[in-house]
C-alpha cells in the first residue's frame, strides 16, 4: 500500500521539529549507512534515477548560469505545505513567466520557478499547461484537451478573419494607405495557426485520427488564406506609390480578404459559435477529469492558467462536475504559490 506523503513543513504528531520519529531504541544511521540506503532505493522500481532534491536544484542552477538565481534559491530553503511531493500539484499562473526577473539580470521568472521546484521534483516533472500527459489503458492522454485547445485557436483565427473583413469594408477605397492595420491582423493570426497544428499532432498522439484530420483540413485552409494575403500585402507595400501596381494589387487583395467569409462559415460549422473565452470552462472540466485519472503519474507540478484553478476549486458548485481527488491531487492558486515559494523571504 502506498503511504501517504507528509508535505514538507507539516509536523508529524509528537514531533515539534517536524522530523519523522524512529522506532524506540533505534540508532540514527551514520552517513555511510544513509548512502547505502539511498543507493539501494535508487534501484527500486519507479525510483527516479536522475538527480533529485537539492542536487537537481543545483544542476538546474548551473544550467541557468546566474549568480542572482543561486542566491535567491539559497534563501528559499523553507517549503510551505500546499505543495505535496507525493502528489500531482496543479498550480495557477498568468502564462507570463518569460519576462526578466529584474532589470539587468538574465533570469526569467519561469527559470527561477523551475529551479525552486527542482528541490522537490525532478525537472522533467514540471509541466506547462499544454505539456502534461499521462498514460491510461487506452494510451497516452493530455491533461489539457487537444480538441478543445485546437478549437479555441480556430475561434481566435475566425475572430482575426472577421477583423480583416471589417478592415476591407472600411478601407476598400484606399487599401494601400492602411496596410499596417491589415498586417497587424495577419501577425495576430499566424501564431494561432501554428498552435492549432500542435494540437493536431497531440490528437494523433492520442490516436484520434478522425478529429486530427478534420482539424488539419480547417487549419490548412486558414493558412492558405493567410499566406496568399501576406504575399499580396507585401506586393502592395512594395509598389512604392506606383499607380499601376497599386491598382493591380488592390482589387485581388480585397477579393482575397473577403473570401474569408467562406472559411469563417466552415469554422463555425465545425466548432460552433462559441469564442475562445466561452471554451475556457469546458477546458477546466477536462483538466479536472484528467487530474483524477492520472493516479499512476509521477508526482510533480502542473502549471495552468489561474482561471482554470478557480473553476476547479468551484467544482462542487458546478452541476455534473466531479470532485477533485485530494488523495492524489493538490490545487494552489498563483498568489498562494508565489507568496509561499517564489517570493518567500
Amino acid at each position: 500500500m502506498k503511504s501517504k506523503a507528509i508535505p514538507i513543513g507539516k509536523e508529524e504528531p509528537g514531533r515539534r521539529d517536524g522530523s519523522r520519529a524512529r522506532a524506540s531504541g533505534a540508532e540514527a544511521p551514520n552517513r555511510n549507512t544513509a548512502r547505502t540506503l539511498a543507493a539501494n532505493r535508487a534501484q527500486e522500481p519507479g525510483h527516479f534515477s536522475r538527480p533529485f532534491g537539492p542536487e537537481a536544484g543545483i544542476q538546474l542552477q548551473r544550467t541557468v548560469g546566474n549568480r542572482v538565481l543561486s542566491r535567491l534559491l539559497t534563501a528559499r530553503t523553507a517549503v510551505h505545505r500546499e505543495i505535496d511531493p507525493g502528489k500531482l500539484n496543479i498550480v495557477g499562473e498568468d502564462h507570463d513567466k518569460e519576462k526578466l526577473l529584474a532589470p539587468g539580470h538574465n533570469v526569467t521568472l519561469r527559470n527561477l520557478e523551475k529551479a525552486t521546484m527542482a528541490r522537490l521534483f525532478p525537472p522533467e516533472n514540471y509541466w506547462l499547461e499544454n505539456h502534461f500527459r499521462f498514460q491510461t489503458e487506452g494510451g497516452v492522454r493530455f491533461g489539457d484537451s487537444p480538441k478543445l485547445r485546437g478549437e479555441s485557436f480556430l475561434a481566435e483565427i475566425r475572430d482575426g478573419m472577421e477583423s480583416a473583413l471589417g478592415w476591407s469594408e472600411k478601407y476598400a477605397g484606399n487599401p494601400a494607405a492602411k496596410l499596417p492595420k491589415l498586417q497587424k491582423i495577419l501577425n495576430e493570426i499566424q501564431p494561432y495557426i501554428f498552435n492549432t497544428r500542435a494540437e493536431v499532432a497531440k490528437l494523433r498522439d492520442e490516436n484520434r485520427e478522425g478529429e486530427a484530420n478534420a482539424m488539419e483540413e480547417l487549419v490548412d485552409v486558414c493558412e492558405t488564406w493567410r499566406a496568399g494575403l501576406q504575399g499580396m500585402v507585401d506586393g502592395l507595400a512594395g509598389a512604392n506609390g506606383d499607380v499601376d501596381l497599386v491598382e493591380a494589387f488592390s482589387d485581388p487583395l480585397l477579393d482575397l480578404v473577403n473570401s474569408a467569409s467562406v472559411t469563417i462559415e466552415q469554422i463555425t460549422v465545425a466548432i460552433g459559435e462559441d469564442n475562445a473565452t466561452q471554451r475556457f470552462e469546458p477546458r477546466s472540466l477536462e483538466m479536472l477529469k484528467a487530474a483524477n485519472l492520472a493516479k499512476n503519474n509521477p508526482p510533480g507540478i502542473w502549471k495552468v492558467g489561474n482561471m482554470h484553478i478557480s473553476d476547479i476549486k468551484d467544482a462542487d458548485e458546478k452541476p455534473g462536475w466531479p470532485k477533485l481527488d485530494t488523495d492524489t491531487v493538490t490545487i494552489t492558486d498563483k498568489v498562494e504559490f508565489w507568496n509561499n515559494y517564489i517570493n518567500k523571504k
